[in-house]
């Protein structure tokens, strides 16, 4: 877990998650974030869709999608198609690497 979620989480007294997913809301307001993690959890956010709806879908564990959005884990290539593909979103957008989120 980042060492900031863990200090903030201790600060304000609530769950390292309850933290996440206020930031998450934070950045929904602001476009997409910069980075793996945050962008997955935004997307997800903005689709209305839970970790385990997610984890479903693309037939990954949540508990690794939670890791990835935190980033304590980096997914693997299939992981990254896979999540792109049930989000409707091109694997480019989805690292960041373009602003477009689906490819013309």
């Amino acid at each position: 877990m980042n060492e900031k979620i863990i200090k903030l989480s201790k600060i304000y007294g609530k769950k390292p998650e309850e933290i996440i997913e206020e930031l998450a809301d934070r950045e929904l307001r602001n476009g997409p974030p910069a980075g793996l993690g945050p962008r997955l959890m935004w997307i997800r956010g903005i689709q209305s869709m839970t970790r385990d709806e997610l984890a479903e879908a693309a037939g990954i564990s949540a508990s690794s999608i939670g890791a990835y959005e935190r980033g304590d884990q980096e997914p693997k290539a299939g992981a990254i198609v896979a999540l792109a593909k049930v989000l409707k979103v091109s694997t480019d957008f989805l690292l960041g690497v373009s602003g477009k989120e689906a490819e013309p």
